[in-house]
């Protein structure tokens, strides 16, 4: 009884922005830590035991469903997916900055809009320049009293070679 019809020339395909990433969650060697007070700072300073990060991401759109993948510049450059579980994790990593991008991906394989997290990990003061510095100095100091020592004892046995020598000469012109 009906007819539907329409006129081509007048569709137009809506694409659709695949959306943000967002951090849902940060876990720092299994501890909770905010996430809203943490993206705020520029970056995130840990200490080297604070070396396990754990991030739980969303698009925060759950009638579809998006490629996730991420990146940590300063450890790997390739774009990875993220698990099914939308968890990433980090164990164990080196002492020195990271730059972590999250990005969900259009069809043609382009990240959209990326997310970034900047952390440091500092290493122990043990590690550190300032302390091989100190080391290195204390070694000079440790090697410039022992060869001021032993150059005492040399002056010594100069001076005393020198008193016996002379006692010597007196008494031989004696």
């Amino acid at each position: 009884q009906d007819f539907i019809f329409f006129y081509f020339d007048e569709l137009t395909a809506v694409r659709y922005e695949p959306p943000q990433v967002e951090i849902a969650a940060i876990e720092i060697r299994g501890r909770n830590y905010p996430v809203d007070s943490l993206l705020r700072l520029p970056q995130i300073e840990l200490t080297y035991e604070e070396n396990a990060i754990r991030l739980f991401v969303s698009t925060l759109r759950y009638q579809d469903t998006y490629t996730l993948r991420y990146k940590l510049e300063g450890l790997d450059d390739e774009w990875h997916n993220v698990d099914s579980r939308q968890i990433i994790e980090f164990n164990y990593l080196p002492p020195r900055s990271y730059v972590l991008k999250l990005a969900s991906f259009k069809e043609d394989n382009t990240p959209a809009r990326i997310t970034t997290l900047s952390f440091i990990i500092h290493p122990p003061f043990y590690k550190t320049w300032w302390f091989y510095s100190a080391m290195a100095l204390l070694l000079i100091s440790i090697l410039f009293l022992l060869d001021r020592e032993r150059m005492k004892r040399k002056k010594a046995m100069q001076n005393m070679r020198s008193g016996i020598a002379d006692k010597l000469h007196a008494d031989i012109n004696q």
